[in-house]
């Protein structure tokens, strides 16, 4: 049965719902110190391998006291989603928090995340709920993650105490499924660690407080569409003509195109096309092949006999008078 969160009419609702109980990652009011953490992470399960783009673990450990946790995980979900985005707090970290977030030491929301994501590099973070993250993973997307510190497996705490923290979720395992999990209290570079999903799952709060990306800068664009069949593959090549040839061509189908519209006239009204005696543009005024006005109208009067047109207007060698 589809979850009603997954149902497109009703999704706006959950959206607005998710948004009003957002939580608060205040890591500087609840949070942890530097000297604190204990380095990289023990990889009970291995180090995440075999992802594209490779993702490494964008640290927040770099400034004291450490209260990027949030933008740092963010920073490594847009890294994913779009080239060129330098990987380090301050290229990838910062901007998100100067367009989305808050003074410095002031923690983060997950909508914080999403806009300063937006705002800072055109990337799409969309709201999930908990059940919709291993899909997302699975298509080779990155998540990012508001949790319980405490409530983490032993082997990922590198940190004592409880706390809100953030971070990201990047490749899925089927065999046992298996997350990878990158935190910002890891040293820069790091490595992610597989973490059963089971065991992860319990630490995150709410549905909503977390946000997946939708593109990814590896992945292939759409082919090209196949080329249309050549309808005659034995034909000869096209002849390529000169500027008379051109010229007698148009030459020629200007004349069947007069004698056709002149077979149209006499079928129809059963007499002659009526024809200006004068020429027009240039031509003699009383033959030759020159544009006449009559191959403009289809009928009309037939021009005085004084060589004028229409009390007055006459027509000259060369221009309309």
């Amino acid at each position: 049965m589809t979850p009603p969160y997954r149902r497109r009419w009703l999704r706006w609702l959950f959206l607005l719902w998710w948004r009003l109980r957002e939580r608060d990652v205040r890591d500087i009011r609840l949070g942890y110190r530097a000297g604190e953490t204990k380095g990289p992470p023990d990889y009970t399960y291995g180090k995440v391998t075999g992802q594209d783009p490779a993702l490494s673990v964008i640290t927040e450990t770099t400034e004291s006291p450490y209260v990027c946790c949030g933008y740092c995980s963010a920073g490594m979900a847009v890294w994913t989603a779009r080239s060129g985005i330098t990987h380090s707090m301050s290229g990838a970290a910062h901007p998100i928090r100067s367009q989305g977030g808050r003074p410095h030491d002031n923690g983060s929301r997950a909508s914080e995340l999403r806009e300063g994501a937006w705002e800072a590099f055109g990337v799409e973070l969309e709201p999930l709920a908990v059940a919709e993250i291993p899909e997302r993973l699975r298509a080779g997307y990155a998540v990012v993650v508001n949790l319980d510190y405490a409530d983490l497996p032993a082997f990922l705490r590198v940190q004592s105490g409880s706390f809100g923290h953030s971070c990201t979720l990047y490749g899925w395992r089927e065999d046992g499924d298996y997350v990878g999990f990158y935190d910002p209290l890891w040293p820069e570079g790091a490595a992610g660690a597989w973490a059963p999903w089971s065991q992860v799952k319990p630490a995150l709060w709410a549905d909503g407080e977390h946000s997946g990306t939708v593109t990814s800068w590896t992945k292939e664009p759409p082919p090209e569409p196949e080329p249309e069949p050549d309808p005659c593959p034995d034909c000869p090549p096209a002849e390529v003509h000169d500027a008379a040839q051109l010229a007698a061509e148009l030459d020629a189908a200007i004349a069947t195109t007069i004698l056709e519209r002149d077979r149209a006239w006499r079928a129809i009204t059963m007499t002659g096309q009526p024809y200006i005696v004068a020429g027009w543009s240039g031509g003699p005024a009383d033959g030759g092949h020159v544009v006449r006005w009559s191959w403009f109208a289809r009928w009309g009067p037939l021009p005085l006999p004084d060589g004028t047109w229409n009390s007055g207007t006459t027509w000259g060698a060369t221009r309309w008078a």
